[in-house]
């Protein structure tokens, strides 16, 4: 018999701790504009479309053209939805501000600790509240390294990167990647 409730005591103790979470718990990460999310449903959109990219790559003064007949978009947004800030341990780490003006809207998100290597998230809307255009900027620094970027994308239009690679091993390497997504011929 005592075995039995201390069993039962057992079992509900451990019950508790895998009760579902509170509406709130679940939402926290739901808290900030999510790029993964948004870029998952845009490789979808695009994959169902005729669309090939034009690819242009400047690293210092070394230009080069390509273009993608067949472009894998979810890999292109890899990293784009690599910046989603949407932890819950990231909440305190950003600031998010907004700026509307006649129907059209600006919010930006913005790294108050200065620790994460995503400093700032904008986000421009169209008046029928779809992104026109997010930009991501991302630093990283450290004894060995440090990198700039500016990631901006447009949907159907066009995505890219612009800055700087210098490491103690390396010079400064200024770059560019202009990705124009363009429908087949």
């Amino acid at each position: 018999m005592r075995f039995s409730n201390l069993l039962l005591l057992c079992l509900l103790a451990l019950s508790s701790c895998f009760a579902p979470k509170s509406e709130d718990e679940a939402n926290i990460a739901k808290k900030f504009f999510s790029l993964k999310e948004f870029f998952t449903n845009e490789a979808i959109r695009l994959d169902s479309q005729n669309l090939h990219i034009r690819r242009t790559v400047r690293v210092n003064n070394d230009v080069s053209e390509a273009l993608d007949s067949f472009p894998n978009w979810t890999n292109e947004f890899q990293l784009l939805k690599n910046f989603d800030i949407n932890k819950s341990a990231l909440l305190d780490d950003y600031k998010i501000d907004s700026v509307v003006n006649d129907n059209q809207k600006h919010y930006f998100y913005e790294n108050i600790s200065q620790k994460q290597s995503v400093r700032l998230i904008h986000i421009y809307w169209t008046q029928a509240n779809i992104p026109d255009l997010i930009e991501v900027t991302a630093i990283d620094e450290s004894y060995f390294k440090q990198e700039e970027f500016l990631y901006s994308y447009q949907p159907s239009k066009a995505y890219g990167v612009v800055g700087y690679r210098k490491s103690i091993f390396s010079g400064k390497k200024e770059f560019e990647i202009l990705c124009e997504i363009v429908t087949a011929d």
